[in-house]
């Protein structure tokens, strides 16, 4: 047995996100940190190791130089001694205690401070050096002295930095460790309080009902529902429509087939104690009629409950090819009224509609046409192409009869369902909005006029060509 994975809800993902960005930066901003501390931490002790070597080079000139002149003056007997005084040594051994110094004169070495590297070899190059020995690794920067033929050596290990740099470090690091819980916790709170609108709109949504769908109050809501709150509005419009549209086809139908029904049990009725064989043919007869009556009802309710599913494809229809079906099935109707039928049609003619509703828009047209048309007349079949100003290619389809028409000021609520223009005329008011809505469907239009004879209908429909 398998259990539906439950669905993470909007804060926690959002939650998540937050943190996961907001942890990165954090990153990025202690790593960005950690490295410009480096090195500007590099760049300082590198300008101390540099300062250091300044100070011995004029500190050993100095000391040369009061030698040579105690040498001159006879105080000072033989050749000039080390560079620096034992004084001079004495103050760099105790106040830089993790420095070293060695001081060359060309391979000989002549000073040095008791701290540094035991294997620190005449340097041949100038400038900044490393040396590993053992686990540590020493920082050197090497001054050459070519006019007094010297070289001095100054030099620190790189753990001294590193202790300075890892004591950075660690004080970055302990705030921005402690910012990332305190953020996450305001971001959680600040999102439970931000998608409090969401919750309250899906209370506001919950109390909705079939027979309450009034919009929202869109000033009630963040601007940033505004959108969403618009999109409901439209939807609880759009089902209060279909609602009170599937309320009064619901009613309109009862009433419709109420009539036909309680004419069928009072015929039933009728006929069973009817003892006369011409009376009892003629309450059968009734009962036939009604029969069919609701019978082409129902078949119309099926079809219009067809049609409000709205669900179909729009494969390419010949339109002559229907027609021509549609006027064999109505030729016997036609002939028992002895109406004609004629179809005038380009070969050819192709729409963007399934068969279906091509039928459903041509029989219910030319149904119409007949049973609205005198006897000895004509009910005309028109198929042909045309464009639109704008290019588009369409097919005009005609169906003209010569009855009594129908006023200008009716020709739109014709299209409603249940309506009928003249009660007198048998339907029940629905074929005109079946042919309305199939052609809604295929995207056309139909507009009734007046023939240019002055009387009957015409009904002009517009399809789209494939």
């Amino acid at each position: 047995m398998t259990t539906a994975k439950r669905a993470r809800s909007l804060v926690s993902t959002l939650f998540i996100r937050v943190v996961i960005l907001l942890a990165g930066t954090i990153a990025a901003i202690g790593a960005t940190a950690y490295w410009i501390a480096k090195h500007r931490i590099d760049d300082v002790y590198d300008s101390e190791l540099i300062t250091g070597t300044k100070l011995l080079h004029t500190l050993s000139k100095e000391e040369l130089e009061q030698q040579a002149e105690d040498l001159r003056e006879g105080e000072l007997v033989g050749k000039p001694g080390a560079p620096l005084s034992e004084e001079d040594i004495e103050t760099f051994n105790t106040y830089a205690r993790w420095r070293m110094f060695r001081i060359w004169r060309g391979s000989q070495l002549i000073a040095r401070s008791v701290n540094g590297p035991a294997q620190v070899a005449m340097p041949n190059a100038a400038g900044f050096v490393d040396l590993a020995e053992g686990t540590d690794t020493w920082r050197l920067y090497v001054l050459p002295l070519k006019d007094v033929n010297m070289s001095i050596v100054v030099g620190e290990p790189l753990s001294v930095r590193y202790a300075v740099i890892n004591e950075f470090a660690l004080t970055l690091t302990v705030p921005l460790l402690l910012l990332i819980p305190a953020s996450a916790g305001l971001i959680w709170l600040t999102l439970l309080d931000g998608l409090g609108a969401l919750r309250r709109l899906a209370v506001a949504l919950h109390s909705k009902s079939g027979s309450n769908l009034s919009p929202l109050d869109s000033t009630q809501w963040p601007r940033d529902l505004a959108g969403t709150i618009t999109a409901i509005n439209g939807l609880l419009a759009r089902l209060d429509s279909s609602f009170r549209q599937t309320l009064r086809f619901t009613d309109h139908a009862a009433h419709q087939l109420r009539t036909p029904l309680a004419g069928l049990r009072l015929n039933a009725h009728l006929i069973e104690a009817e003892k006369d064989p011409a009376e009892q043919r003629a309450i059968a007869l009734r009962i036939h009629e009604g029969a069919e009556r609701a019978a082409a009802l129902v078949e119309q309710l099926l079809t219009l409950a067809h049609l409000d599913s709205g669900a179909f494809a729009k494969p390419p229809s010949e339109v002559a090819a229907v027609a021509k079906t549609v006027l064999a099935e109505l030729a016997p109707v036609a002939a028992a009224k002895d109406v004609a039928l004629a179809l005038s049609a380009q070969p050819e003619v192709v729409v963007r509609a399934d068969e279906l509703r091509l039928r459903m828009i041509l029989s219910n047209l030319v149904d119409n046409a007949i049973k609205h048309s005198p006897s000895g007349r004509e009910v005309a079949v028109e198929i042909a192409r045309e464009s639109d100003p704008d290019g588009s290619k369409m097919v005009r389809l005609v169906v003209t009869d010569h009855g009594l028409g129908i006023p200008p000021d009716e020709r739109q609520r014709v299209f409603e369902r249940f309506y009928r223009a003249d009660s007198s005329q048998p339907g029940v008011g629905l074929g005109l909005s079946i042919v309305a809505e199939a052609v809604a469907q295929i995207g056309g239009s139909i507009t009734l006029e007046t023939p240019d004879w002055g009387n009957g209908l015409r009904a002009v429909v517009r399809l789209p060509a494939a």
